[in-house]
């Protein structure tokens, strides 16, 4: 099954957590799926040497850099990092996602049948501490080793803080729709891929939610109450101080108000669309 799955990861070093979550995720992914691809889209005005440290799995890896010298984009990133996929599924990973195995193997065969989008985990994604980080680690890199310290979870809130853990999102409340997101690449790409209207980062998951619904493309979420998402630790980035915070927000909510035909025409004028058919 992990043979039909590549992974994308998009990157743009800020500081060293992001190069220990990164290696931290490839050694947890390549050790569970040993026959998938990894994809990985450096988007910076050049390569960064700090990259060079990561232990890449073998003959499994592919490296790209597109050269920018302005704002992040990890929309286009991801665009071109799914359009060099060979398989059939295609994963949008951060570089900091831990989800359990048995949810991914359910989206597997969810996007190898009709979905074209599926989420690993039940809407809960939990933050975890620096400390934590270092037992999973120590702990070989087991999903339960960070699991089994959670209490129950049908008592978490949204914003509820337990020892190392913080309750970002619940499947009750702000269900989470991004961190890591799986799709049937031809799907996806017939429904335009990511909305390179949104530079930088803000809301483009929320809209490709909410597109996949209004073009009536079929979902796939694992909501067994014991799949979450723990997002590793590092130091955080402000989100809203680029020029594109809030523009980004007005295009999921334009997004959200169309019709299915409007939707459709509308995925036609992107660029990138018209430049995959030049």
């Amino acid at each position: 099954m992990s043979k039909d799955v590549t992974f994308i990861t998009h990157l743009r070093y800020d500081h060293d957590d992001r190069i220990k979550n990164l290696q931290t995720i490839l050694d947890y992914y390549s050790s569970n799926f040993p026959e998938s691809s990894f994809i990985f889209v450096e988007d910076d005005v050049q390569h960064n040497e700090k990259f060079d440290t990561i232990k890449w799995p073998k003959g499994k890896t592919s490296f790209f850099l597109i050269k920018n010298n302005s704002f992040y984009y990890r929309t286009r990133a991801l665009n071109y990092g799914i359009k060099k996929a060979k398989t059939s599924i295609v994963v949008s990973l951060d570089t900091d996602c831990i989800v359990p195995v048995a949810s991914f193997k359910k989206c597997v065969k969810a996007l190898l049948d009709d979905a074209t989008m599926a989420w690993p985990y039940n809407g809960f994604f939990i933050d975890t501490s620096h400390t934590l980080h270092n037992q999973f680690i120590v702990k070989e890199y087991k999903y339960n080793s960070l699991f089994d310290l959670l209490p129950d979870i049908s008592t978490l809130k949204l914003g509820y803080k337990y020892g190392d853990f913080s309750i970002r999102c619940t499947n009750t409340d702000h269900q989470s729709v991004g961190g890591i997101v799986m799709f049937n690449k031809d799907r996806f790409l017939e429904m335009g891929g990511y909305n390179e209207n949104f530079i930088c980062w803000g809301a483009e998951d929320n809209e490709l939610y909410h597109r996949c619904n209004i073009l009536e493309h079929k979902q796939y979420r694992d909501n067994d109450l014991n799949s979450v998402c723990f997002h590793l630790f590092h130091r955080s980035a402000v989100r809203n101080q680029h020029p594109f915070y809030q523009s980004n927000f007005d295009e999921a909510n334009k997004v959200v108000k169309m019709s299915k035909d409007e939707l459709s025409s509308y995925v036609k004028t992107w660029k990138h669309i018209q430049g995959d058919k030049g």
